[in-house]
């Protein structure tokens, strides 16, 4: 039986900061091209990531605007992933979708997916614990269904780090295997994660609060706002991305059996 792996959580947040600003040229680069696609594709659909209250939505504007911007955060994603563990840097078009970026979205949907199930099957469980499904929707009760919503994301996040060895083409590793070289670290995968992020997150969900307030009709404006939100978005996918491409170093190193530990160690008298 394996020893269980103790990830290092601070030094996994430094490592994910510091690796950010001394590769400020590659993260610009990515970022440079996942925001001008971005950008185009809202401008092309008339702005449908600044509709306001008083304004008509075509809902099939918003939802093709949001398809782009998540394919495109995949891209990036995959892309930085890969310049950080296989120090892959592309000298021609540096992101791209095939195969592979398909693979990590379609996961990406089957964690959500997981969640969404294991929570709504906790809700249903509790419901008939509490008398219904009204009962469960008063104050106290729902907090109760939060917080059991909230353990279930801690635990799955485990699943995760199959995210990054997709990036990077290892087809050994499965959400069994997965959940097995990370156990014992659902708080720390989750919470940095949360903590890797929350700035950027912070600043996006101020920035789109802010723009909800404003009435900027001007295409200039709208551009600009566009540029802002796209840019928002990526450095938050790439935050992430970078704390799972070392989450995931970190894991690998210290699951797979190495020639030197197999050896009995040396006597002095040999």
């Amino acid at each position: 039986m394996k020893e269980i792996i103790n990830l290092s959580f601070g030094e996994s947040l430094k490592r994910t900061f510091l690796y950010l600003f001394s590769h400020l040229n590659q993260v610009w680069r990515l970022s440079l091209v996942g925001i001008a696609i971005i950008v185009a594709a809202d401008t092309a659909l008339s702005f449908p990531s600044q509709y306001t209250a008083g304004e008509t939505r075509e809902v099939w504007k918003i939802n093709l605007s949001m398809l782009v911007a998540t394919l495109v955060t995949v891209s990036v994603s995959v892309a930085f992933i890969r310049q950080i563990v296989l120090k892959s840097i592309p000298t021609g078009f540096p992101v791209s979708f095939g195969w592979r970026e398909a693979k990590y979205f379609v996961y990406n949907v089957l964690i959500l997916v997981m969640i969404v199930i294991l929570s709504v099957a906790c809700g249903v469980i509790l419901s008939l614990f509490f008398g219904g499904a009204r009962e469960l929707l008063n104050q106290t009760n729902m907090i109760l269904f939060l917080l059991v919503i909230l353990t279930v994301a801690v635990v799955l996040s485990r699943l995760c780090l199959i995210l990054p060895a997709i990036a990077v083409d290892n087809k050994e590793l499965t959400f069994a295997k997965t959940f097995d070289m990370t156990k014992g670290n659902s708080n720390k995968i989750f919470f940095g994660l949360f903590l890797a992020s929350f700035p950027v997150v912070v600043i996006l969900l101020s920035v789109s609060s802010f723009l909800q307030e404003m009435s900027v009709e001007n295409w200039a404006g709208k551009l600009l706002i566009s540029t802002l939100l796209a840019a928002l978005t990526l450095l938050n996918a790439l935050v992430k991305s970078c704390f799972l491409a070392h989450i995931y170093q970190y894991f690998i190193y210290f699951y797979t059996p190495r020639a030197e530990d197999a050896q009995p160690a040396k006597s002095l008298l040999d």
